[in-house]
């Protein structure tokens, strides 16, 4: 199915990032913002990453293990329904969480 999506997605000219945008703001439906559902420590991981710090920078900046790390990254990932760090970088800049 996530093939043919990408099929009628790439002819009709969006791509897989902006339906997934799409399905997250028809979801939302007056609910906060997947990103307010993130713990503040996973926020923190959260920005490093859409910044384009690696899981081993974000671990010596924040004290942590990599372990640690990635476990945040996969929880954000979950959270926020998306796969890749450039999903999350693609909702900071849309909704205005990068400088």
């Amino acid at each position: 199915p996530e093939r043919a999506d990408a099929i009628r997605d790439d002819a009709a000219g969006h791509d897989a990032a902006g339906r997934r945008e799409e399905e997250l703001s028809a979801a939302a439906g007056g609910e906060k913002p997947p990103h307010e559902a993130l713990s503040d420590r996973e926020f923190e991981v959260f920005r490093q990453l859409v910044a384009g710090a690696s899981v081993t920078e974000i671990a010596a900046a924040l004290k942590l293990s990599v372990k640690t790390v990635s476990t945040h990254r996969t929880r954000i990932l979950a959270k926020m329904s998306m796969k890749t760090n450039a999903e999350l970088t693609h909702y900071a800049i849309k909704n205005g969480l990068v400088q």
